[in-house]
């Protein structure tokens, strides 16, 4: 763990230390207290203006989205309780934070840094969650609700536990591959602990989409970092074995998500789902141009309370909901964001640490998204991390980055906490 403690404590004085750690408070926030989501707009401002100032490069395609944004609420009727123009003015300064609408090499470096340290800190929320639940320090309404329903949110009391839980599994994975030589006795103990946690509280979210991001991006994680069929091969036995082992002693944990297709939850579930797909569609066809106004959603059950919630709302799909709020138009410049990057991936031949890292990362943005809409919702972390997940990927595309600004492997020649890792630019 040398490696890891000491790349933070490194970075720990960076700004780009800084939306990590909000981003961990955050979804802390069922533990630490709300004051990560207090502090999450000033942070905003100040990032949107540090990446201001050191801004080389604007991109056409951002632009464009933001200005169909706009369009979209102009030429629409929404309601006065969704504080739409708010919402809009907050998603300009989460796209100047994390998005390439902007870009340059030190906000390059930052968004890069920013994103790899959340990973880690991701590793040390699931840990903690699951060393509290099995203590039972556990909140009686979040018990109640694993028991009755078997969804835990622990500390992040929403949704994300399962992606959280799937992007710690890739990490440890990805980490324990490419260093597995230079990582000591008890580290490998540390980090099979963490797999454990992490692979418990992916599992107790129920979420298969989250389950599906993990066998998926490790199954592209392994095909980056190896560059034969024998390699491969070897790797996946182990991914099965693996997963034998996982079944059987820690079947318990995956009970509630293996068992949905026979519970009244689930038949409530899958119907929601449903008419959430057909709620999009329905506002497409209404406005299949320009949409029916970013951040809107018109039709479907979750759409019921938004009043009370102040325009807070559920679409059911990331995608669906880029068509329906900001149509043909809106869809033509986030696949230009998108796709790109997805095809420089598959094209890319690379079996560094970091090609692995954020090839991994991209394969959970691009499947997660299919179930759960935050891909607007300015102040969901979830959201940050998708625009952070594609300008990251981006600068490796264009250059702007390389591969050598997230070499681990210099940190394993300082000892722990050495005062030098403060001084000298690694």
């Amino acid at each position: 763990m040398k490696i890891l403690a000491n790349y933070l404590y490194a970075n720990w004085k960076s700004i780009s230390f800084l939306p990590a750690f909000i981003f961990f408070a955050m979804d802390m926030s069922g533990i630490l207290g709300g004051w990560g989501y207090i502090l999450y707009y000033p942070m905003l401002f100040i990032l949107a203006l540090y990446c201001i100032i050191n801004a080389k490069k604007i991109s056409i395609v951002h632009f464009l989205y933001l200005i169909i944004c706009l369009v979209s609420i102009l030429l629409n009727d929404i309601p006065p309780y969704y504080r739409i123009y708010s919402r809009y003015l907050v998603f300009i300064l989460l796209l100047l934070s994390f998005s390439n609408l902007v870009n340059g090499r030190k906000i390059a470096l930052m968004r890069l840094h920013a994103f790899h340290i959340f990973s880690i800190l991701t590793v040390i929320l699931v840990t903690i969650n699951y060393i509290f639940f099995t203590l039972g320090f556990v909140k009686s309404e979040a018990l109640t609700l694993y028991e009755e329903r078997g969804l835990y949110t622990g500390s992040t009391a929403n949704n994300e536990m399962g992606l959280l839980g799937a992007i710690s599994i890739m990490f440890i994975i990805t980490y324990s591959i490419k260093f597995f030589k230079q990582i000591s006795t008890l580290s490998k103990v540390v980090l099979f602990i963490c797999l454990v946690s992490a692979i418990s509280m992916m599992a107790m979210a129920s979420s298969r989409m989250g389950l599906m991001c993990t066998i998926f991006s490790i199954l592209f994680v392994i095909y980056k970092l190896n560059t034969n069929i024998k390699k491969i091969t070897i790797s996946l036995f182990l991914i099965i074995i693996g997963g034998f082992l996982v079944s059987t002693f820690m079947g318990d944990k995956f009970k509630f998500m293996l068992e949905k297709n026979g519970n009244q939850i689930e038949e409530i579930n899958l119907n929601s789902r449903e008419d959430m797909w057909q709620s999009r569609i329905k506002e497409y066809k209404e406005s299949p141009i320009y949409g029916i106004g970013f951040g809107y959603m018109k039709y479907g059950w979750g759409n019921a309370g938004a009043e009370n919630t102040k325009g807070r709302i559920e679409s059911g799909s990331g995608w669906a909901s880029v068509v329906s709020q900001t149509g043909t138009l809106g869809a033509i410049c986030m696949f230009f964001i998108v796709i790109p990057n997805l095809i420089y991936l598959l094209r890319r031949k690379s079996n560094s640490y970091c090609s692995a890292w954020y090839s991994g990362m991209c394969i959970m943005f691009i499947l997660q998204p299919i179930t759960e809409a935050y891909i607007t919702t300015v102040g969901a972390v979830l959201c940050c991390l998708f625009w952070l997940n594609y300008s990251v990927i981006e600068s490796f595309r264009k250059g702007m980055l390389k591969e050598s600004d997230l070499d681990l492997s210099v940190y394993s020649k300082y000892k722990l906490f050495d005062k030098r890792l403060l001084k000298n630019k690694i």
